[in-house]
Parts: C-alpha cells; structure tokens; sequence
C-alpha cells in the first residue's frame, strides 16, 4: 500500500474514532440501584476546579434520573462534609466528592503558519467517591488516572490527525477555530470519554451494596430543581409556618436580622424578603407589609432591635395586628452563614419558637456582603 493510500486510510479510522468518542451508550442501571434512583436529590461537593467536574455531575445526573445539588464546602474534610450535610435539615441522603486534578503538557518540535507542532498531553487524576449520609459509609470510591496524547510530530498517523483538526471534521471540533483549539478539545473529549466510562463502572460495580432510603420526619424534602439557596430559604419559612401553626399564630411582621458581630449587611435584608415571600405564598398566613412595618417604627420612634423588649412587642403588636415578630441573628462560620429564627408572641413578648439553619457562601451572595466587616455600615 502506498503512502497516500495509507494516509487516507488513517485519515478515514482517526475520523470514526474521535466522531464517536466520548458518546459512549448510557447503560442500564442495575435493580441493586432502584433505591438510589428514586431516593432523591444528591449532594455533589467539588474539591478542585477542574473543567471536568461539570462533566462528571452531568454523568451522575443521568445516571440517576436526579439533579445533584451542589454544596460550596470544598475546603472541609470528607468527614466535615459528611456531618455538614447529614445536620443540614434537608432530607439528602447520598453525597458525591469529586476531587479531580488536570494538566497540559506540551513539547514544542516545530512551528508553523498559525501555530505549533509537537506532543500534547492532558492528565487528569483523583478520585470520585460515593457516600451513603445517613451512616457515614462509602458506597463506592473510583480512583482516576487518566493520560491522552495528541502526537502532531509529523508521522503519519500525526498528519492525520492535523488534517482532521484543520478541517474540522465531526462534531466534536464544530466550535473550535484554531487547530491548537481543535486539539486541546480533541484531547478533552477523549478524557471524557475515559471519566464517563469509569464512573459508570463505580456506579454499577459490587462495590456499592444496597442502599435504602433513610427519609426522616424531622427533615425537609429538597426540590431538586431550585438551588440550595432557594431550598435553604424553604426550610427555614416552612419550619416558622409550622411554629405558627402549632401555636395558632396567623399575623406575622418579618423584620431584618442582625449580624451577631454587629456590623450591616445587604444580606440581612436579602433574607428577609426572601423569607416573607415564601411565607406568603406558602403558608397561608397574613405577613405585614414592609411599609406597614417602617410606619409602625417611626410612629412609635422605636428601632427594630427593640421588639425584643415585650413592652416594645407588645405595643408594635397593638399597632400592626401582628400576633408574632419574626427576627434573628446571622453568625459568619467561615463557608456558611448560620441562620437563627426566632418567634416572639406579641402579646407577652416571649419567644415560643425557634428555627435555625445555614445558607453556604455562594456567587449570588458575594455582593450582598463586605468582605470588611468590622462592625461599620456597609458604604
């Protein structure tokens, strides 16, 4: 066989290989896992930012019919993660920990119009682990080690694989405009590839036994289609409605919440507003508007940390209609924001109920918080 023939002939497998790969088939999942599939939202924690975690997350999700609720706890240890999630007050019963590392390697042969030529090497390794909540045991622990090269030295197979890139052949290079680009995203979908089949591997292996769910009564039920923010701030309003009720309560005036260092925030007026949106839609309770509120402080020239005194309540009660104030304290824990409730009769100024939960630091945060606070009014 001659080398043009030859060439063509690398040309047409090297298009197959890389047209196909990283869409390998998504197998079954065993009966063994029935109870996973249908147990629920899972917690998905990232301990390195590595551009395959979103990938991975993805695997799970199809694997198990179910979003993977992410929590931004990398920093902590497995077990720290563990007791965070299962103390959390939301019904999560299984955990995955991704901790992937990645690098590119490039030995430079040759430059050329537009570009270089030479060996690329993308690495990536860690592992994904699988961990049952409710006890604390490791399900299913995958070690990942994974190594793909482009060679674009010369050789023949290496011309290939440039013409390929060049062209733009396959789907896989449709968005890419260098061939550099075209070769990084060459190298990136055959790592997929590797990861997708060995995470279905872990999932369907014999090391994960049967896992029952661990519903418990004192837990809330996650949506898995709201962010944890969103289902941090449901916990927290459902737990108030149920206080009220369970006292009778049926007026409520939500007022801002205080840093326990003193100092002010955007975030405490963030939470809540959320929190009394969800109060009135969700609990079938009359929540006194905030102009209502602002004109019941200025008329009887007192401050909102004021309720807490039962004369003060008492009065504002009087004034407003409301048979309950809600208010509380933020406390800053390092990767959470630790929220507690409390519920004050306006009639005698007592607290009859308390709720407490956590919002973890998250992007959608960051503005409404100085990182400075040093007791100072936010400017």
């Amino acid at each position: 066989m001659n080398r043009k023939k030859m060439f063509k002939l690398c040309v047409f497998f090297i298009t197959l290989f890389y047209t196909w790969t990283g869409h390998y088939s998504e197998h079954a999942i065993s009966k063994d896992l029935e109870a996973i599939k249908n147990a629920g939202p899972i917690a998905i924690v990232f301990k390195g930012d590595s551009r395959y975690n979103t990938f991975v997350q993805g695997k799970f999700e199809r694997l198990f019919a179910t979003r993977l609720i992410e929590f931004p706890i990398g920093s902590l240890s497995n077990k720290e993660i563990l007791n965070e999630i299962k103390g959390y007050g939301l019904n999560i019963n299984y955990l995955v920990v991704v901790n992937l590392n990645e690098d590119i390697d490039f030995q430079q042969t040759a430059a050329r119009t537009g570009g270089k030529q030479g060996l690329w090497t993308a690495r990536v390794s860690g592992q994904v682990e699988f961990y049952d909540v409710s006890n604390g045991d490791i399900g299913a622990i995958k070690t990942i080690q994974i190594t793909k090269q482009y060679d674009d030295r010369g050789s023949t197979a290496g011309n290939a694989l440039r013409d390929i890139a060049e062209k733009g052949l396959g789907d896989i290079y449709y968005y890419e405009k260098t061939p550099e680009q075209k070769i990084l995203y060459s190298i990136s979908d055959q790592v997929k590839g590797s990861m997708g089949v060995m995470v279905e591997e872990m999932i369907k292996s014999d090391i994960i036994p049967q896992l029952h769910d661990t519903h418990s009564d004192h837990r809330m039920d996650i949506d898995p289609q709201k962010s944890l923010f969103e289902n941090s701030i449901n916990y927290l309003a459902k737990e108030v409605i149920k206080g009220m009720k369970d006292n009778k309560k049926i007026t409520v005036a939500v007022t801002e919440f205080n840093w326990t260092d003193g100092s002010r925030q955007d975030l405490e007026s963030y939470i809540a507003e959320e929190i009394t949106t969800r109060l009135t839609n969700l609990g079938n309770l009359t929540v006194i508007e905030r102009s209502q509120l602002n004109r019941a402080i200025e008329e009887l020239k007192f401050n909102l940390s004021d309720l807490v005194d039962p004369d003060h309540a008492k009065k504002f009660g009087k004034f407003t209609g409301a048979d309950t104030i809600l208010g509380g304290t933020i406390t800053d824990m390092g990767h959470k924001y630790k929220i507690n409730c409390r519920l004050i009769d306006s009639e005698n100024g007592t607290v009859y109920s308390a709720v407490s939960g956590s919002i973890y630091h998250e992007e959608r945060l960051e503005g409404l918080v100085n990182p400075q606070r040093d007791g100072s009014v936010k400017k």
